[in-house]
């Protein structure tokens, strides 16, 4: 698994780095290992995303803390990252349907501080 997981990650590096400028390319780096366990796992649960992960961590528990510090990290402002990539996703879109699904588990915990995102 660990080999299929390398080589997606390797093209969600190309990809994400050809729209959106990013100020520490770590950061990169860690958004597309969370791709990866996103798809390889399907669910959205960080825990169950580590089997999915390459990483030099010895224990499980760094990595979580690793991409619990990203997805906390105010340095990083996802409508800037993702607008350009979602814009050229949908770009050549012809489908006349598109299913959006929102986490709202963050509206009721009084911490969000930043949007999720927004599409123009």
């Amino acid at each position: 698994m660990i080999e299929t997981s390398s080589r997606l990650h390797h093209q969600l590096i190309k990809f994400g780095s050809q729209y959106s400028e990013w100020a520490d390319i770590r950061h990169l780096g860690v958004m597309c290992w969370m791709i990866v366990g996103l798809i390889g796992e399907g669910s959205v649960n960080l825990t169950k995303w580590i089997d999915h992960i390459q990483t030099k961590a010895k224990i499980a528990q760094s990595t979580q803390k690793r991409l619990s510090r990203w997805v906390n990290n105010p340095r990083i402002n996802p409508a800037k990252l993702y607008s350009p990539i979602v814009k050229a996703v949908f770009a050549n879109w012809s489908d006349p349907e598109i299913y959006l699904t929102f986490d709202t588990s963050m509206l009721w915990t009084g911490r969000v501080t930043r949007p999720v995102m927004n599409i123009v």
